[in-house]
This record gives C-alpha cells, sequence and structure tokens, in this order.
C-alpha cells in the first residue's frame, strides 16, 4: 500500500465518524423540537404593548361624562367603558384645576386692564366663564340641563335644597337681568352697592352655567 492510499485511509477513517455526529445532533434537534441552525428565521414581528395616549378633548370629555355620574356604580362602569383607571380621573382633575386657576388670573387681568371699557352684558358674562373655565367643552355656554342644588345627606338620602332656573328659561331670564341692571344705573333707583348686590343674587338664582357660576359671580 503506498503512502497516498494510507492518507485517504486515514482521512475517511476521520470524516465519517464526524457526519455521523452531525446526523445524530440533528436528530436531536428535531426530537426535542429545535430548529436547526440552518432553518429559516421566523419573519413574523412581535407588536410591542405601548400606553395608551389620550388627547386634550379626550380628557374633557371623559371627565365631563365623570362629572355627571350621580348614581353609585357609575364611576366604575365609565372607567370600564373607556379602558382608564381611577388615577386617570385624579390626575386629569388635578391638570384641569391648574389649568381653571390660570383663567381665573387671565380673567382678572382682563377686568383690570379694562375695567373701564367692559360693558356688563350677557357677552361679557360669556367671556368671564369661558376664561375661568379653561378647555371645558362648554365653557361660555349657557347650561342645557336643569341643576338644582341637591345636598346629600350621610345615610344617602337628600333633598333639593335651592332650585335654579330651569334650562329652558335660562336665555330670557338672563336677558332680562341684564336690562334691569342697565335701567338701574340710568335711572338710579337705588345706590349702585345695593344694585350691584341684588344683581348677583339674581345671577346666582339663575344659575346659568353647569359649572363656575360661583367664580363668575365673584368676577362680577
Amino acid at each position: 500500500m503506498t503512502t497516498k492510499k494510507k492518507v485517504s485511509m486515514h482521512v475517511e477513517q476521520v470524516v465519517e465518524p464526524a457526519v455521523a455526529l452531525d446526523e445524530a445532533l440533528e436528530g436531536a434537534r428535531r426530537a426535542t423540537g429545535n430548529a436547526s441552525s440552518s432553518a429559516r428565521p421566523d419573519p413574523e414581528v412581535v407588536a410591542v404593548a405601548q400606553r395608551r395616549q389620550f388627547s386634550s378633548s379626550e380628557k374633557r370629555r371623559i371627565l365631563a361624562l365623570a362629572d355627571a355620574c350621580t348614581e353609585p356604580g357609575e364611576i366604575g362602569a365609565l372607567l370600564r367603558r373607556e379602558g382608564i383607571y381611577s388615577s386617570h380621573l385624579c390626575t386629569w382633575r388635578k391638570q384641569r384645576d391648574e389649568e381653571e386657576v390660570r383663567g381665573y388670573h387671565d380673567a382678572l387681568a382682563w377686568i383690570h386692564a379694562e375695567a373701564t371699557r367692559i360693558s356688563v352684558d350677557e357677552q361679557a358674562i360669556k367671556r368671564l366663564h369661558a376664561m375661568t373655565r379653561g378647555q371645558i367643552w362648554d365653557a361660555g355656554q349657557y347650561k342645557e340641563k336643569d341643576d338644582d342644588i341637591i345636598e346629600r345627606f350621610p345615610d344617602g338620602s337628600e333633598r333639593v335644597r335651592f332650585r335654579t332656573v330651569s334650562a329652558a328659561e335660562t336665555a330670557t331670564r338672563m336677558g332680562e337681568m341684564v336690562l334691569d341692571w342697565r335701567r338701574c344705573q340710568d335711572e338710579g333707583w337705588v345706590p349702585p352697592l345695593i344694585a350691584l348686590a341684588a344683581f348677583n343674587l339674581d345671577f346666582l338664582c339663575i344659575h346659568p352655567f353647569r359649572d363656575g357660576n360661583g367664580r363668575v359671580s365673584r368676577l362680577l
């Protein structure tokens, strides 16, 4: 046997066990469900969960719904329907309060700067309300539903403490109130301070806005 044949036989003896080992490993991979290193990668992209973002209009809409909840369980139903937590409402209400404080400051600045030129009329009253209510959906708008002042007791009972002017009559009563104020100023029925107190009382009795009537009355 030549030297060349000896080398060839030696190489075959070495290669055959190596091939057998690879085949054994591949069989083990298939048995255990592991893909071969030569298998094609899975092209499917795994979705990454993203935190839901709420726009300002969405926050205002949900807060308005929460403010309208008066019966037990309504807030919980709202949270489930909107897919949010109570912590969302707490955070958004805090943001709204801060926004309203800024609006109140802006309204005071407007009064101090334009006091001699501001006319006490419905337009000015609505503007004051809009400024103090920030970006609330009904800012500067008269109420659309009756909103009597309800007193609730610890035992769950309640009573109507004060019945305001109905929503249907609000615009008419506000117009009459402004007209009476102008006539009072022109004709001098009573001293200005007494007239102002009566005007403020009439405003609160009408209760023209869904919320924020107290702020506007103080600004007036």
